[in-house]
């Protein structure tokens, strides 16, 4: 890839992130029965709420996995955009960083 397209596959992981991930609750809400319950409640209520919601509750997951896949793409373009860059031991960091949240995302 080009230095030019890396940007633009930095700069669109990023909007692309920032818009999955703002955009999940209020697409997962217009297939939900009733609003999500308050962290107040009891697990009880919370878990009747997860079991008649299955659409609202996988809506929400595939736009998290959206999200993670963008993030994916942001952290794929930095690290290919600093490649060669001074000081490696921060570009590593940062790279091991970007792959570390990618993965914690993914398994939360």
């Amino acid at each position: 890839m080009t230095s030019t397209s890396n940007r633009v596959a930095a700069l669109g992981g990023a909007g692309g992130f920032l818009l999955a991930y703002l955009a999940s609750q209020p697409v997962s809400a217009r297939f939900a029965t009733s609003p999500s319950p308050q962290p107040n409640v009891t697990g009880a209520v919370t878990r009747a709420w997860i079991v008649e919601n299955t659409a609202a509750n996988t809506a929400q997951a595939v736009m998290m996995a959206v999200s993670i896949a963008f993030l994916a793409v942001f952290v794929a373009a930095l690290a290919s955009i600093t490649r060669g860059a001074d000081g490696p031991p921060a570009r590593r960091t940062a790279v091991l960083t970007g792959v570390a949240s990618v993965i914690a995302m993914a398994v939360s």
